[in-house]
């Protein structure tokens, strides 16, 4: 009798046990993901506002690489560093700011760019200023910003200038 009714008590609490865990699975979830707050007031963290200033900057360097230039990139990527809201990027602009030659500033341009793309998509950052086209070159395998809707690869140069794809549009504050 003291057996059967342990049993019972036994199969009870495993019936309880997985929803109680789901929910709290969720519930953790649900804090982590979209639960940050703007100072803790209750409301969705907003979006930091890149300046226009940086926008022109980061702009200035795609379009250099993609003209298979350095020149002035090391003045354009300090601009950009300078008119940046937050150090999410330094470390590649910093890179960037020191390569020594072509092949050295793309790659560099790669970590800024993931970096600010990164920041778009999950939503932490916004254009002021002009709008802006996600690229993607598959052989490069990396993605960029750039205006206007003809691809203009700053990964290749002149020597695959339009090998990639728009992917999407980025609207300016």
């Amino acid at each position: 009798m003291k057996e059967q009714k342990n049993q019972r008590n036994c199969r009870r609490i495993r019936l309880w046990t997985f929803p109680v865990a789901l929910m709290l699975a969720v519930g953790a979830a649900g804090c982590s993901r979209g639960g940050e707050t703007a100072s803790g007031s209750g409301e969705p963290a907003r979006a930091t506002i890149i300046p226009e200033k940086a926008v022109t900057a980061y702009f200035a360097i795609q379009e250099a690489l993609a003209s298979d230039s350095t020149e002035g990139i090391g003045q354009k990527t300090d601009n950009l560093v300078q008119a940046w809201p937050d150090k999410r990027i330094a470390s590649g602009a910093e890179r960037l700011s020191e390569a020594e030659g072509l092949n050295e500033a793309r790659e560099a341009f790669k970590s800024v760019s993931n970096e600010v793309i990164r920041g778009l998509e999950g939503g932490e950052y916004k254009l002021a200023g002009s709008n802006a086209q996600q690229a993607y070159c598959p052989m490069a395998k990396a993605a960029w910003l750039q205006q206007g809707d003809q691809v203009n690869n700053p990964y290749y140069g002149s020597s695959m200038l339009r090998c990639g794809e728009i992917r999407m549009t980025y609207k300016s504050n």
